[in-house]
């Protein structure tokens, strides 16, 4: 619709085929549409009863001065992007080759969009305010750095925590409320050594995301049919595996 990339035709495993437009850097552009351009196509696919360069005739949308033809069509997301894709799905879910259907969970998908919602306020440019509100939210520790006011510092702190921890190192943030805790003289200094800084607060969370994964602790007890707080670890000590459940997952904040 935009260029005059012929295209080619793709055989699928199933036997069928679809028409698909590969990308080649190391090949030169298309030519670009244009309203005048595309008229003339039109004019030779009536003459030679062909299409041509992708036009096979006259479109009455042509005709309007107030329209142009090739940048006020949009291309069709549907059939262009999400055609099979139901199909896909339902085959993933249900198939016999894939896990079922159950062991799958949708409450990281409903937390996450969550999240999103948060990241924007109105109808306009939200993919903008989008990113410019995940990028305020990773950069807000750096921001505080250079702050002395207090008031600024609780202010800017009680919004980040309000959001989901987004862009870890690690890939994960906690889920749900969370509670004040105090650990022990001897947690308190492995999770020091651990973190390298001093936590001026520590969060006690029940769930958590972990790469994509809801992992739960014993504390939710609204799961009944998983086991996720059991986790296997390496114990530097006894140099060896272990086997340990987690009652609580924590987050804390530096000074």
């Amino acid at each position: 619709m935009r260029c005059v990339h012929p295209g080619e035709t793709y055989k699928t495993a199933a036997g069928g085929s679809v028409h698909v437009f590969p990308y080649d850097a190391s090949k030169s552009m298309y030519e670009e549409r244009t309203s005048s351009n595309c008229l003339e196509d039109a004019a030779i696919a009536t003459e030679s009863r062909k299409t041509f360069k992708g036009i096979k005739g006259p479109s009455f949308l042509m005709t309007l001065k107030s329209y142009d033809y090739v940048k006020s069509s949009s291309i069709d997301y549907m059939h262009g992007v999400l055609l099979g894709i139901g199909k896909l799905l339902i085959k993933l879910w249900v198939g016999s080759s894939h896990r079922p259907l159950w062991v799958y969970s949708c409450f990281p998908f409903e937390n996450i969009n969550g999240v999103l919602m948060e990241l924007f306020d109105g109808t306009q440019n939200i993919e903008f305010q989008m990113m410019y509100s995940i990028n305020v939210v990773q950069s807000m520790s750096l921001m505080v750095k250079g702050i002395n006011d207090q008031n600024l510092i609780h202010f800017a702190d009680k919004n980040n925590s309000a959001k989901a921890i987004i862009g870890t190192s690690a890939a994960s943030f906690p889920i749900g409320a969370s509670s004040n805790i105090t650990l022990s003289d001897n947690l308190f200094g492995k999770l020091v050594n651990e973190v390298k800084f001093v936590p001026v607060k520590i969060l006690s969370y029940k769930r958590m995301s972990l790469r994509g994964n809801t992992l739960h602790s014993t504390a939710y007890t609204r799961v009944q049919m998983r086991n996720t707080y059991t986790v296997k670890y390496y114990d530097f000590g006894s140099k060896t595996v272990q086997l340990g459940m987690h009652s609580s997952l924590h987050s804390c904040k530096e000074m």
